[in-house]
């Protein structure tokens, strides 16, 4: 029975810090890290404000058809998840929230492929509804090699971790044990997921409107 327990707590592979920051570093380039230093340094002296507007300042220069709020608010379509980012580090106890950002970022991306699906090549398949993982199986085919291996690594390695796993009993730290991810990780999260989705639109080709439609 303990044997089938273990085996069951390794299920959700999770990424390691190092794999986290070494893929923010090759799709955003070596400031994205200071960037997170900064944030994360305001967050924990509680100047929430200027935390979010640090990463703000960065997430602006990623692009896109929708990035952070500057306060919370609820974009529509499927950039709803990123006013819940704000919120998210508005709390006055943020690290406590990283394993929500991480969750987070990635229902944004999910939601960009799920409505990629139901307005192009899988509009009449049954598997337009999937989750993550599943539908970038589906679409590997048609999506560029890189971005791909990109998405498949954040369903796989980062995703399912923050949906399924409630047992932290593989981390190195009673810190690490504390959290499930570090606020470093998670913003490292949150800034690939966003290059992700931008690599995502231009893709797809859609226009704004239909990715931002609600009920879509």
């Amino acid at each position: 029975m303990r044997q089938e327990s273990n085996e069951f707590k390794n299920k959700w592979t999770r990424a390691t810090r190092d794999a986290i920051f070494e893929r923010l570093e090759r799709l955003l380039g070596p400031t994205a890290a200071s960037t997170i230093v900064a944030v994360t340094a305001y967050a924990d002296r509680g100047q929430n404000g200027e935390a979010i507007a640090a990463l703000k300042a960065f997430d602006d220069e990623i692009g896109g058809y929708c990035g952070l709020p500057t306060q919370f608010s609820k974009p529509p379509g499927a950039y709803r998840p990123l006013g819940y980012i704000v919120a998210f580090l508005e709390h006055s106890r943020p690290r406590e929230m990283a394993r929500f950002v991480v969750d987070t970022i990635c229902q944004h991306v999910e939601n960009l492929l799920q409505r990629i699906a139901r307005l192009g090549f899988l509009s009449k398949m049954s598997n337009q509804l999937l989750p993550m993982g599943a539908l970038v199986a589906s679409m590997r085919p048609s999506l560029p090699r890189q971005l791909y291996l990109d998405l498949q690594w954040l369903a796989s390695e980062v995703y399912n971790h923050a949906k399924h796993s409630v047992d932290v009993f593989d981390r190195p730290t009673e810190d690490d044990k504390a959290h499930f991810f570090q606020l470093e990780e998670a913003l490292a999260v949150y800034l690939i997921g966003r290059k992700l989705a931008v690599q995502l639109e231009e893709w797809s080709g859609r226009p704004k409107a239909q990715l931002m439609e609600e009920g879509a």
